[in-house]
């Protein structure tokens, strides 16, 4: 008999020490039953987060990377990470529930907070049982009875014993365990001659059932993910260096460098020779939305601040295209790392909004040279055309501007046909607060472009105005549009708000025209971030 242990075998008596040498404080229970298209924005969790899937399958984003939500898997996130998560077909059912942990001090006299020490993704056997518990669990903690939270709980620790018994026995040589190795050697040796054969090897699989495995479980086919590394790597090194062409195709695994320009246009859309053009002047933005400016005139920044909750959209699109990554996370407290990073790259020019402290401008200027834009009183199109005018692409702009607003009218006329007369507030909720129309974006498009008829005295200065819940009730929305801040604290005013029978009586409420809108790009006041505001509206109100 082997001495080698399996995955199972190492997990299990780690379980039962976190069961048995810790507590549970259970902070928050949500169950969550979405169709097929849903998307939970990305989340930034003060707390650890177990989610358990009881129908369904998707996919949940941790800190930029995917993982497969499944009834066969039990995830933990830990506090700090950046969570979001999205349906497959055929939607998902999942209960999430929120909990801290403690451990008792040396003494045995106290209790201090600690860290989930596991593995975050646990294979179990899928079972009704975990269904019955998690809905036990969520049914306890909603209970308006305060003595039904003791239940819940009991329901939780019931919760992580059941898992903790049920583990599927998952040896090193499982398909699904060493798929995720592959992904891994393939990252790590994209630049090689990899094929589909040696990786299924490796799986201990056939060929066929490798490339189906692994297209179900990453959304692509293995060739297409190898392709994607190599491409990603070659953009870097076109903007970090200035290696011919050639040179780059044989460090990214491409000996044909006329077969490599093919494919790398397929990806991108542009051949290499065209994207390493528009890469010669380094510009740094030290503002996120600058970024959405850039884009429309076809420029990628050197430099710019990157984080998968703050600025999801294009940290999942364009962090392999900008070479340089700034903190884009609590901006006011990391300004000061941002600028040294900056003096570090020497970019060529830096765009920055005039919103500056005297010292902050200070510093930023010694870090290279500046282009300010005016945050008042020009509004995002005239901050595009001023910075398309310094990059000598005025025409590259006009012509974009002229294509958004043929979209714009044209999705006008179609909305007015549908909605009529029917009346919009676009709600903000952040902390306790309640705003209306929180952003300029959510006016300049909601409400002055496309026209969409506000249920308040709307004007194109009057936002992120305070309004108290018994307000709601007198503007008589027939339609309400929700933007929730993706923290503890806030979807749990979220909840309770909902809760409410002022909420309940409320027109749209009654109407089922309540709509939940993320941040991003609603709240981006920019030329790109506007035009992916125009699809989110499409999607909302015309594709029913």
């Amino acid at each position: 008999m082997s001495d080698s242990l399996t995955d199972n075998e190492k997990i299990r008596p780690g379980l039962s020490a976190a069961v048995t040498d810790v507590s549970y404080k259970v902070r928050q229970v949500e169950a969550i039953k979405a169709g097929d298209g849903w998307e939970m924005d990305y989340r930034l969790i003060d707390q650890h987060v177990l989610i358990v899937v009881t129908a369904g399958e998707g996919a949940l984003k941790r800190d930029g990377s995917l993982s497969r939500l499944e009834a066969e898997n039990i995830h933990v996130c830990l506090p700090g990470e950046v969570i979001g998560m999205k349906t497959e077909a055929g939607g998902l059912e999942l209960t999430w529930v929120g909990f801290d942990l403690f451990y008792e001090d040396e003494t045995g006299e106290g209790c201090r907070k600690g860290t989930w020490n596991e593995p975050q993704v646990l294979p179990v056997h899928s079972l009704s049982h975990f269904s019955v518990l998690s809905e036990a669990l969520s049914t306890y903690w909603h209970s308006a009875d305060p003595f039904d939270r003791l239940r819940a709980q009991a329901a939780f620790l019931e919760l992580i014993h059941s898992i903790s018994a049920h583990m599927r026995d998952e040896s090193p040589l499982d398909a699904r365990s060493a798929l995720e190795r592959t992904r891994h050697y393939i990252e790590n040796h994209y630049q090689t001659n990899i094929t589909i054969d040696e990786l299924a090897r490796m799986a201990e699989v056939s060929p066929k059932y490798y490339g189906d495995l692994f297209k179900k479980m990453y959304g692509l086919s293995v060739i297409d993910y190898l392709t994607e590394q190599r491409v990603n790597r070659a953009k870097q090194l076109m903007a970090l260096s200035q290696s011919r062409l050639k040179d780059i195709a044989h460090v990214v695994g491409y000996q044909d460098e006329f077969y490599f320009s093919r494919k790398f246009k397929q990806e991108v859309g542009v051949s290499p020779t065209v994207y390493m053009k528009n890469r010669r002047k380094k510009i740094a933005v030290h503002h996120s939305h600058l970024i959405g400016q850039l884009l429309a005139i076809h420029h990628l920044p050197y430099a710019a601040p990157l984080h998968p909750k703050w600025t999801g959209h294009y940290y999942e699109n364009y962090r392999s295209d900008i070479p340089v990554h700034l903190s884009a996370y609590r901006y006011s407290e990391d300004w000061e790392h941002n600028i040294e990073k900056l003096r570090e790259t020497k970019p060529d020019l830096i765009l920055s909004m005039d919103t500056l402290n005297p010292g902050e401008k200070e510093r930023l200027e010694q870090a290279g040279k500046v282009l300010y834009i005016p945050d008042r009183p020009a509004d995002w199109r005239e901050q595009l055309l001023l910075i398309a005018a310094y990059l000598d692409r005025t025409a590259e702009a006009e012509t974009w501007l002229g294509k958004y607003d043929r979209r714009v009218e044209s999705l006008r006329g179609r909305l007015r046909k549908r909605t009529g007369e029917e009346t919009f507030l676009l709600i903000s909720l952040h902390k306790q607060e309640i705003r209306i129309c929180g952003t300029r974006s959510m006016g300049d498009v909601f409400f002055h472009e496309l026209g969409m008829k506000p249920a308040f005295n709307y004007t194109r200065d009057q936002i992120n105005v305070p309004v108290l819940p018994e307000q709601l009730a007198e503007l008589d929305a027939d339609h309400i549009l929700v933007n929730v801040c993706q923290e503890t604290e806030t979807l749990r005013r979220w909840q309770d708000l909902q809760a409410t029978a002022l909420w309940r009586d409320l027109h749209a409420v009654r109407q089922n025209r309540v709509y939940e809108i993320p941040s991003d790009p609603w709240r981006e006041y920019s030329a790109s971030g506007h035009e992916r505001i125009l699809g989110e509206v499409e999607k909302l109100f015309l594709r029913k």
